[in-house]
């Protein structure tokens, strides 16, 4: 064996699959590209579904995604033939499947976690005044008057009548002293 070949790479590639994918059609994808990493004498190191996902923005009108994310180390005199059989792999075979994917190479000593997107359909903690609050917009709890029943336009209407009355006992005081 040559001395090139023992030098490994590390490497991650996250998938994109269509939310329309079977638990069946996923592992299937799983197991396939683990056999073109074993092929080329390398090794899966993590296989991580982080289920279904918000996009940032919509893909072929999708606005939801199923990520996956596969890191493993490759021999470096094997790379350039494994990413050309994972393309052929992903454009070929899994066309219908996967939207979008990406591989990366990462540093040896890179740490194993990573920043997970949050899973679409969690809640999040504390409902919706936490979230303001969180982002400081406490003006908008503000504006509510939670005194009053009713809309925000209620109490500006409530305003406008109590400056009418106002208005009008002025002139019925003014009235009364000019007689």
């Amino acid at each position: 064996m040559r001395e090139e070949n023992l030098i490994m790479n590390r490497y991650e590639t996250l998938l994109l699959l269509h939310t329309e994918i079977t638990d069946d059609d996923t592992a299937s994808v799983e197991r396939q590209f683990e056999k073109i990493i074993t092929t080329a004498n390398g090794s899966v190191d993590s296989l991580d579904n982080w289920g279904k996902c918000k996009l940032a923005y919509p893909i072929n009108k999708s606005l939801y995604g199923i990520y996956l994310l596969i890191r493993y180390k490759l021999p470096a005199t094997a790379a350039k033939e494994t990413f050309e059989n994972i393309d052929h792999f992903m454009r070929l075979k899994c066309n219908e499947l996967v939207s979008r994917y990406i591989t990366i190479k990462i540093e040896l000593d890179a740490p194993a976690d990573y920043a997970r997107p949050e899973p679409a359909g969690s809640a999040r903690n504390g409902g919706t005044d936490q979230f303001f609050k969180d982002k400081k917009i406490e003006t908008l709890l503000q504006t509510v008057d939670s005194s009053k029943p009713g809309r925000p336009e209620d109490s500006m209407l409530d305003a406008e009548i109590d400056i009418e009355e106002q208005h009008i006992d002025n002139d019925i005081d003014d009235n009364h002293n000019e007689g």
